[in-house]
């Protein structure tokens, strides 16, 4: 069936992409809605389903999506379609019900980890739903994750499959490749026709070069709309992007640098010892007794643990060690605990960079008083003493975290778009959050994934922006691994962007891998 904007069924009036990915949509059935971030994936898949209950096709569905954004989905679609929708939640007798009576339901929204641990209540009582959406498609970018595999094979024989991302690459093409196995596993093919048509690999089945781009976007082009930023630039505000460098102690740079030394030391081993296999991070934290060789790669991940939260502040490097030293705790690093044993902690308390954000924010509030702010950490605890200095300042933050139930989520954000004009979130929060009344985002550190960098962006980068022009700010500890983790960031960024918008791309249509070695990037340091 056709669709345009006279068939367009919401009384929100939409923009020229949202009528062709509607069209589209409902056209071929399993498709691939590959909006840039705030763009509104969310009211165009409400559209499709609309728009295809309207002409019979379509009565009852399910909605996946992560535990963060399940009830504004339910907001949205009672905002524009009515009560016809329902959240799977609650205790496990309460989730019974709901997967009992799904078909009255026209919505019924469900978390990822739902569907990985309800299976046998779902293939009990869920009939072959009529559409299934997969929101946050990134969710099931791991083929070899159990929610990924119940995922697909519940919706094998769905009529109507439709993945929601504005990012369908975070870090590595395989990704792509697992959400397309939900859309249409023909697409693309066998995995080992993808992988040998695409991917180009050294002899340890690391990628060094990836080609035939211009192939893989004329295969995707029926089944994927994507739309960059710079194609719906006119709706979004413009960005100013700064990168501010933090010059830590002279005594926090002198542990950073024994750190950074050991690590090398421990690489040069396993080096010697036969290469670097794969990670064991559970040994990293002195919980498992794996094989030597494990211990080892474990021991690099815990040293680099140590130096991202050095980077962060000395605090956390001794709450890590506190942690591991209480017998009550799973958490903290046995590699924290040694250097609190051996005196490297000893007169390490200082932190230039938590001084320095202080010093920005209360600078952006001063400055104007529509001014708000957004600031992402990685480590959870950085929150809270970022938190207790900005109250000295008479700033009251608000908190955003993974481990807030739904009502605290919705009362934070209530606060914010009231008297709080700062929120502090931790990458686990940040999911599904729209504030499109905030200006200025600060990163104070970096997460590993390029995805989860580019999701604290789209917070505020949205068509629904109250602002022109928006500031995103990113804080580095100078000469350390945060400005690896940054590089590392930047080429995630340019593969996804090879493989999805076809940038980058030598005369050859391919992609040569160009980022150091974590070991040449410490012997540089």
């Amino acid at each position: 069936m056709e669709a345009d904007i006279a068939t367009w069924p919401l009384a929100l009036v939409p923009r020229p992409y949202q009528t062709e990915a509607l069209a589209r949509m409902v056209a071929r059935g399993n498709h691939l809605l590959a909006l840039t971030m705030g763009a509104g994936k969310t009211v165009t898949g409400i559209a499709a389903v609309e728009l295809l209950h309207t002409a019979g096709l379509v009565s009852s569905g399910w909605i996946f999506c992560p535990n963060s954004i399940k009830f504004q989905w339910l907001d949205e679609i009672r905002r524009h379609v009515g009560p016809v929708a329902q959240v799977v939640d609650g205790p496990r007798e309460s989730r019974l019900w709901q997967y009992k009576h799904a078909r009255r339901f026209r919505y019924n929204i469900c978390n990822y980890d739902a569907l990985r641990n309800d299976l046998q209540l779902i293939t009990n009582w869920v009939s072959v739903p009529d559409f299934v959406i997969a929101d946050e498609a990134t969710q099931i970018k791991s083929a070899r994750a159990k929610r990924s595999k119940v995922l697909k094979k519940l919706s094998r024989e769905v009529p109507y499959r439709f993945a929601l991302t504005g990012q369908p690459i975070e870090n590595r093409p395989e990704e792509l490749f697992s959400i397309m196995e939900f859309v249409d596993r023909d697409v693309l093919g066998p995995f080992t026709t993808f992988d040998r048509t695409f991917i180009l690999r050294d002899h340890w089945g690391r990628p060094v070069r990836y080609r035939n781009m211009g192939v893989l976007r004329d295969v995707m082009e029926p089944v994927m709309l994507r739309k960059s930023r710079k194609d719906i630039e006119e709706f979004l505000p413009q960005i100013n992007t700064v990168e501010i460098p933090i010059a830590l102690p002279s005594v926090v740079m002198d542990l950073y640098d024994f750190i950074a030394q050991d690590t090398l030391e421990v690489i040069e081993a396993i080096l010697a010892d036969g290469g670097m296999g794969g990670w064991n991070v559970m040994a990293a934290y002195g919980r498992t007794d794996k094989e030597a060789g494990g211990r080892g790669k474990g021991e690099i991940m815990s040293r680099l643990t140590c130096m991202r939260l050095l980077c962060d502040h000395p605090a956390l490097l001794a709450l890590s060690a506190d942690n591991f030293d209480d017998p009550d705790s799973t958490k903290g690093s046995r590699y924290a605990s040694w250097l609190r044993q051996q005196g490297y902690l000893d007169g390490v308390s200082d932190s230039t960079k938590l001084d320095a954000a202080v010093e920005l924010i209360t600078t952006i509030l001063d400055e104007d008083p529509d001014n708000r702010v957004v600031l992402f950490a990685f480590f959870k605890p950085l929150l809270w003493f970022l938190g207790d200095r900005l109250k000295k300042e008479g700033v009251q933050p608000v908190y955003l975290t993974g481990d807030m139930s739904a009502a605290k989520r919705r009362e934070s954000l209530s606060a914010f778009t009231g008297p709080a004009r700062v929120m502090l979130s931790s990458d686990a929060g940040q999911y599904g959050i729209d504030l499109p009344h905030v200006n200025y985002l600060i990163s104070y550190d970096l997460p590993w994934s390029a995805g989860a960098f580019a999701q604290r962006t789209a917070r505020i980068d949205r068509t629904s922006s109250h602002f022109p022009h928006i500031n995103v700010i990113t804080m580095m500890a100078k000469g350390t691994i945060e400005q690896r983790q940054f590089d590392m960031l930047t080429q995630k960024r340019v593969v996804s962007e090879a493989w999805i918008d076809g940038k980058h791309l030598d005369a050859k249509g391919g992609l040569t891998l160009t980022l150091d070695t974590l070991k040449q990037f410490l012997q540089a340091g």
